[in-house]
């Protein structure tokens, strides 16, 4: 598994990006500069800030070695302020949450040098003031911000609305006199130390702004402020926030490094200013922004680098060696454009043994490279890589967890099916591989591509089929590409004499699915019904729209109303074949996996019955039993199991569990004792 989060380890070589932002603010030397770092979600931007705050440190601790200083004398003449307005959506009023960030943090470093400690105390006191617009929109600094009601205020406007609306009752008088109490008490603490009182709003804003330049001034360093996740928020927070950048913007010694998809941010201001036209809307953002980079979209070459490197950085590789694999990617990502490419016979040619795990496990994002970078449901967005890879991971862990073999190159390819696939061809694809005896897909014989050399060219294995912005990039660098764009056409070509000898349908002959078909391996040659089981959570294996007779159909809608009552449906179940009791057990499953509390939930009634009924489902029972979470079981489930003797084995494995809490351990001692469960 891998932390859906962002990282400072750099995987698709970013690290020339951010070293680029990090001229733009040495070259500043002090200069007011912001930087707008834009892309869709989960593109990378907060790596990418990440990486741009490590690469100016690293500068940093680079000049202190070259300039002697000892490290603990060395003075940075950057400082950092990194700022996330989503955190602080509906608990702080954003605004004043980031000045008072930006205030904190000069206070700490004054204390820290001991210089300029009067004149960020002086900065912090004159926030504290402007604190003051949370408690109403008529205050001075509302005004000449022109922004909307927030904090207490808004709870106040809120309390009005409703007056008007629903009438005064109780509780909205309770209401109201605790909002007035909470104001009253932030009021006190911001007024202590209160601005001349014939202060003009605009003089405020201007002491404000002299005050926090004094201080930087005094420290002599340059505030870089990194602004995140600016478009999860909403209009009114990311419009906020932005103002409260415009009071310290194009002052000396500010760099701000706002990431942010410029596109939802367009939209926040558009709605805060309703619905200005596009032109006003992008004169706004750009008066904000004075260089706006967008983090590069990932090409084939990059999502084949991530893709390696996320599978080499969990293998059992010692942390050098992965490392080392590291940075020869990032080395060799950056002479791609050459033609030069990342594959596992670069891996091997670094010297390093790799586990055999690792083998597979990168001959598997090799296959599925080209459709991770090009597929729309995909496009080479690194988040939704490691979205899939996760999911296949947790597949694979279920597989050997409950002992079904699975070919993980395999259910990575149905993985992908079932993610950007439609449902209906989705379906249609689980249903031939459950009606098959062998568990093959035998309604795909013919459709997939038996030559090795067209899974090659349709898998975009080569600079012939990269995604066409790599082309393009290839062509514009002088690399030969006409050759290889005719085997393409050719391989396309191929396809459609395939696709028409072999009739395969339009809808899978088309779009993704025919992109799907083309990949390795081929699954009429393998039994799919261990990948399916393990992949159940998206289709039931039996469901009425697969064909349930209506007879079943009513019996297990009956037994899904009040499953308690299962017992007294007993002499209708045996009246099933096996596969319907089976397909009716496997929907009651579906329903109890949501369960966290095992203890005797109705729903368990009626999978008694059923194994009851029918003794072969015994063994999935228990199997699903005891892969509950050890905090989930509950003392009472074991008298309810207690002569059973399918369930004897799973208590002992319980009772010898160290997680298994005591309570349920007791319970089944006692029932040992009592003879109730065979020792």
């Amino acid at each position: 598994m891998w932390s859906d989060t962002e990282t400072n380890i750099d995987y698709i070589n970013f690290s020339t990006v951010a070293d680029s932002v990090v001229e733009l603010i040495e070259q500043a030397q002090g200069k007011p500069l912001s930087i707008g770092i834009s892309g869709a979600w989960g593109v990378g931007k907060s790596s990418l800030v990440m990486l741009t705050k490590e690469a100016l440190e690293r500068r940093e601790r680079e000049r202190a070695l070259t300039t002697g200083v000892k490290a603990s004398d060395f003075k940075s003449k950057y400082i950092f302020v990194s700022f996330n307005a989503w955190l602080y959506q509906g608990y702080d009023d954003a605004r004043a949450a980031l000045m008072e960030a930006i205030a904190v943090k000069l206070a700490e470093v004054a204390e820290e040098r001991k210089t300029g400690i009067d004149k960020t105390q002086d900065f912090l006191r004159r926030i504290d003031w402007f604190r003051l617009a949370s408690l109403t929109a008529w205050s001075a600094a509302a005004l000449a911000l022109g922004l909307p009601p927030v904090g207490l205020f808004g709870q106040f406007a809120s309390l009005f609305t409703r007056g008007r609306k629903d009438g005064v009752d109780d509780a909205l008088i309770e209401d109201a006199q605790g909002a007035i109490t909470e104001g009253a008490k932030q009021a006190k603490g911001l007024l202590k130390d209160k601005p001349a009182q014939d202060e003009s709003p605009r003089q405020r804003i201007q002491a404000l702004r002299d005050s926090f330049v004094a201080a930087l001034d005094e420290l002599n360093v340059t505030l870089v402020v990194l602004i995140d996740d600016l478009d999860r928020c909403l209009p009114e927070t990311a419009v906020s926030t932005l103002e409260a950048i415009r009071l310290f913007l194009f002052l000396d010694g500010t760099a701000f490094v706002i990431a942010a998809d410029d596109q939802m941010i367009k939209h926040a201001v558009k709605k805060h200013f309703d619905q200005p036209d596009d032109a006003l809307v992008t004169n706004y953002f750009d008066k904000l922004i004075q260089i706006p980079i967008r983090v590069p979209t990932l090409g084939t070459q990059e999502v084949r680098a991530y893709m390696f490197l996320l599978y080499v950085h969990n293998s059992a590789l010692g942390e050098e060696e992965r490392e080392t694999i590291r940075v020869a990617v990032c080395e060799r990502l950056a002479t791609t454009w050459k033609g030069l490419r990342i594959d596992r016979a670069f891996i091997q040619s670094l010297g390093i043994e790799l586990p055999t795990e690792l083998v597979a496990q990168l001959d598997t994002a090799d296959r599925l490279t080209a459709i991770m970078a090009t597929a729309s449901g995909i496009a080479g967005n690194p988040r939704l890589v490691k979205r899939f890879l996760n999911a296949l991971s947790v597949r694979m862990a279920v597989a050997k967890n409950q002992g079904v073999f699975v070919d993980e190159a395999a259910l990575a390819k149905l993985l992908l099916f079932e993610r950007l696939a439609p449902p209906e061809l989705y379906r249609e694809l689980a249903t031939s591989i459950t009606n098959s005896a062998d568990g093959k897909p035998h309604m795909l014989e013919g459709w997939e591509p038996v030559d090795s050399v067209l899974h090659t060219e349709l898998r975009g294995m080569d600079i012939s089929v990269e995604p066409v912005d790599e082309v393009r990039r290839a062509e514009e660098s002088g690399i030969e590409t006409k050759e290889a764009t005719t085997d393409q056409v050719l391989a396309e070509d191929d396809f459609a004499v395939q696709a028409s000898a072999n009739h395969i349908p339009e809808r899978w002959a088309t779009g993704f699915p025919r992109e799907w078909l083309a990949l390795p391996p081929r699954l009429t040659d393998i039994d799919m019904r261990g990948a399916l089981y393990v992949s159940r959570e998206h289709l039931p294996i039996l469901t009425v729209e697969d064909g349930m007779s209506s007879t079943v159909a009513e019996l297990l809608n009956a037994i899904k109303e009040h499953p308690g009552e299962a017992a007294a449906l007993t002499d209708r179940i045996r009246t099933l074949t096996s596969a319907e009791q089976a397909g009716i057990f496997d929907c009651l499953l579906d329903i109890a996996r949501p369960i966290d509390e095992w203890g005797v939930p109705e729903i368990l009634e009626a999978l008694l019955v059923i194994v009851q009924v029918a003794p072969s489902l015994s063994g999935s029972l228990a199997g699903f039993l005891g892969d509950r979470p050890a905090a989930q079981i509950q003392p009472d489930l074991i008298p309810r199991l207690s002569g059973l003797v399918w369930a004897s084995r799973l208590m002992e494995t319980w009772l010898t569990n160290p997680d298994i809490e005591q309570p349920v351990k007791v319970a089944i001692e006692q029932r040992v004792g009592n003879g109730n469960i065979a020792k």
